[in-house]
């Protein structure tokens, strides 16, 4: 009895000690144990010194494909009662290069600008070096004279950078930078956007399929192949636009420290235009009772726009909105502070009239401005034919490769089914791929062509292109023209409309809604379409 008492005490103490062990050891490798908050490793230092090339070059038309003209001027209404415009095209950039050092986080931008009249002739130059610094929470950098420049003292230069990227810690990260050089020449302000080509941001991988997703009812007509709705999409041929950059959002007359907004190019011109060291100030002359002009003030910025941090901003109306959201292009991008879309929808919950269609694929997430529209559509849906909007893929909560699109990286596509008379039909197969069969029954042409030109309508959040199949842009052709649409007061969004309607194969039982990129997305990337029939194939 008492060496069974020993043996039993034995092997309790031998298991409170394997106890102990594993508490504080584990069943991993021998060796210090990982603190649960431990710091994560140093990040490495980002020196570099790049040559800098503008963002946008045009090639020349070849084989008939002709593009879009990028934009001229970009409206500024961040302190002025009055929009300013500012002139793109008319200023090269020579000899640029830009120096950066995480250390100090310190940036130099150093080069020769040449300004152009309206036949590209050389009008002014000078040669500017600009420095700033930024902390480790601000994204953007601005840059002012480091030294006297050298050249034509009308010429005023600025920039300010943007770093597209973040650390693992979450910091800022300027290994990737993207600068708005801005210039104010005889009262008018001008832009160049120039990048440095090095690593590009890194983008999230692709987010796998469950190798046993849920199973979902089935999303189009059951007697079509339902396989098609995941089909891989071609491409869209458009090339690299510009960066959305700051110079709708900048606030000029501070930059410049104008004391008089500089009005749009037509306008009269205020005066004094600056109260630049460079232009002499205006003195009553000797003996004269006359007072100098006193320089109006610049009027109060309005309450909107109001930063919280580098990712939030209050609105006019007092909402909270984040920002800095879409990066990089549709194709090559991707997707940071993600709203839900799904999250909207059920909290809208009857009110909203749209559905996002498998959640569990997890392919919802937008920027701000994508849950918006998606909100507006489905309301004009159910407000004009009782209808609901259906919701496909978007982005992946951190964007990046979205199989098996080549797109959906950075929050601006959505997937949406076509409108249909028919009940229960989410997507509708309209054209077939593979044999190019055309169900003309499975959708409704009046609410598809309604609802498209409702979307065009839009003035805050503009589209950028809706990819649909040749047939169906050619039908609602045929009921445009029928409906006599390029003749009444709608004549311009209906041209503006078939302009942006393009052909894309994969796109025969859902359209490919594209939004250009917002003002609060200084990272997103535009493309260059190339020019479409207004109304046509």
């Amino acid at each position: 009895m008492r060496n069974m008492l020993v043996s039993k005490v034995r092997q309790f103490v031998v298991y409170l000690g394997a106890l102990f062990l594993v508490a504080n050891f584990g069943c991993g490798p021998k060796g210090k144990p990982l603190q649960a908050n431990a710091p994560a490793e140093p990040e490495k230092e980002i020196k570099y010194e790049s040559e800098a090339k503008p963002t946008v070059v045009i090639p020349p038309p070849q084989n008939n494909v002709q593009y879009q003209a990028p934009p001229t001027i970009i409206t500024n209404t961040s302190n002025s009662a009055k929009p300013i415009e500012i002139i793109l095209g008319s200023v090269e950039i020579h000899n640029a290069k830009i120096s950066y050092t995480s250390v100090d986080r310190k940036m130099k931008i150093t080069g020769n600008i040449a300004m152009l009249n309206d036949n590209k002739e050389k009008m002014a130059e000078k040669t500017f070096s600009l420095t700033g610094t930024h902390t480790q929470e601000e994204s953007n950098i601005t840059l002012h004279d480091e030294i006297e420049s050298s050249g034509d003292k009308k010429i005023a230069v600025k920039a300010i950078a943007h770093c597209l990227a973040v650390t693992a810690r979450n910091n800022i990260d300027c290994s990737q930078v993207v600068i708005d050089v801005y210039i104010l020449f005889n009262n008018k302000y001008y832009t160049e956007q120039l990048e440095i080509k090095r690593s590009q941001p890194s983008t999230p991988p692709a987010i796998p399929e469950d190798p046993k997703p849920p199973v979902t009812p089935p999303i189009q007509h059951e007697d079509e192949d339902q396989s098609e709705t995941q089909q891989s999409e071609d491409g869209d041929d458009s090339i690299d636009g510009r960066y959305q950059g700051g110079a709708a959002t900048v606030d000029l007359p501070v930059l410049f420290n104008v004391t008089a907004p500089v009005p749009a190019p037509g306008q009269p011109p205020a005066t004094p235009a600056s109260n630049d060291s460079s232009q002499a100030p205006t003195t009553p002359n000797s003996g004269d009772n006359t007072q100098a002009p006193v320089p109006p003030t610049a009027p109060a910025k309005p309450p909107q726009d109001r930063p919280l941090n580098p990712d939030l901003q209050q609105t006019q109306n007092g909402e909270v909105r984040p920002i800095n959201q879409a990066i990089g292009f549709p194709d090559a991008g991707s997707l940071r502070n993600a709203t839900s879309v799904l999250t909207r929808q059920e909290a809208l919950n009857k009110k909203a009239f749209f559905e996002v269609v498998s959640p569990d694929r997890k392919k919802h997430f937008a920027t701000y401005e994508m849950a918006e529209i998606i909100t507006r559509i489905g309301e004009q849906l159910n407000r004009q034919y009782t209808k609901k909007l259906y919701v496909s893929n978007i982005s992946a909560i951190n964007g990046g490769k979205l199989n098996p699109h080549a797109s959906h990286q950075n929050g601006l596509d959505v997937d949406l089914g076509y409108p249909s008379d028919m009940p229960n039909l989410k997507f509708p197969l309209v054209v077939r791929m593979s044999t190019g069969e055309f169900f003309t029954k499975n959708y409704s042409t009046e609410k598809t062509y309604n609802l498209f030109k409702y979307i065009f309508s839009q003035n805050d959040i503009v589209v950028d292109r809706i990819f649909i199949d040749a047939k169906i842009k050619k039908e609602l052709c045929d009921f445009a023209v029928a409906k006599n649409e390029f003749q009444n007061e709608a004549k311009d969004v209906v041209r503006t409309m078939f302009e942006n309607l393009q052909h894309v194969k994969g796109h025969g039982d859902h359209f490919h809604l594209r939004i250009k990129c917002s003002k609060y997305d200084p990272g997103c990337r535009s493309r260059i379409y190339r020019k479409m029939e207004t109304c046509g194939k």
